[in-house]
């Protein structure tokens, strides 16, 4: 089954592409000087995958997505537009007809439903409260073009020519798995304690802008839903000088609750 009507009680999941799902009960933590650094060889690891991130003050992204959640499954293209730190804006749409439009400007986070004729205004904190989930802005804009986010981990090994971090968040392991190109290739999250199991994969890298930059981003989420998403960006413009971020939400429009 293939629609576009977009359920509210799962609606900001698919706004933002999914980019909370796995960070579930993650913060961002306060890092002591102490903290910054394990040992030296982790150090060195660390920087090395840092130093293959993407640099950029604004992006512009356009791509399609397979949005999946038990039997009924959901397809559409996106258009997100990056000002790193700051804002991410994105447009949803099918057939060629823009169906969402959403933004998150700091803490705040919007999204009307021109469907529905619906919107919702509210802010990052609301839907961590109302889903489980927390990451700041700058994760979530990591994680749609595949950047490394920390500066430090618990514990470096090497397994099958991969290289494996573990780290804790609040007491949350995460597992990240390392390619031979030095880019993040899996991300694992398993949260027993609320009861999140949670798989992010990255796949088909290209050279962009001297960087690699994986194009499929997949994501699937086993407990305490069953949701899977695949995403696939088509362009990627750094930096464009004619970047927009136009969010306004028509008057006749009624609220709705998450």
């Amino acid at each position: 089954m293939i629609t576009l009507i977009y359920p509210n009680k799962y609606f900001s999941l698919t706004l933002f592409l999914i980019s909370f799902l796995w960070i579930s009960g993650c913060h961002k933590k306060n890092l002591k000087k102490s903290d910054l650094v394990k040992n030296t060889v982790s150090k060195n690891i660390v920087q090395e995958v840092l130093n293959n991130n993407l640099q950029y003050e604004t992006l512009r992204i356009k791509g399609k997505c397979t949005f999946k959640q038990d039997k009924n499954q959901t397809q559409f293209s996106y258009r997100l537009h990056i000002e790193k730190g700051k804002k991410v804006w994105a447009s949803l749409s099918g057939f060629g007809i823009e169906a969402v439009r959403a933004l998150i400007d700091g803490d705040s986070a919007a999204y009307f439903n021109r469907l529905q004729n619906t919107f919702w205004k509210g802010s990052v904190s609301d839907l961590a409260q109302k889903f489980g989930i927390q990451g700041d802005i700058n994760i979530i804009q990591s994680i749609i073009i595949g950047n490394f986010f920390l500066n430090h981990v618990d514990k470096v090994q090497n397994q099958n020519q991969l290289t494996e971090f573990f780290t804790n968040f609040n007491s949350i392991p995460l597992y990240f798995s390392i390619n031979s190109e030095q880019k993040i290739q899996k991300i694992e999250i398993n949260d027993t304690q609320k009861g999140w199991k949670s798989l992010l994969s990255y796949e088909n890298f290209q050279v962009l802008y001297n960087k690699l930059i994986p194009l499929k981003i997949n994501v699937l989420v086993q407990e305490p839903y069953n949701i899977q998403a695949n995403l696939e960006h088509k362009e990627i413009e750094v930096n464009p000088k004619d970047l927009k971020f136009n969010f306004e939400i028509p008057s006749d429009y009624k609220p709705v609750k998450l």
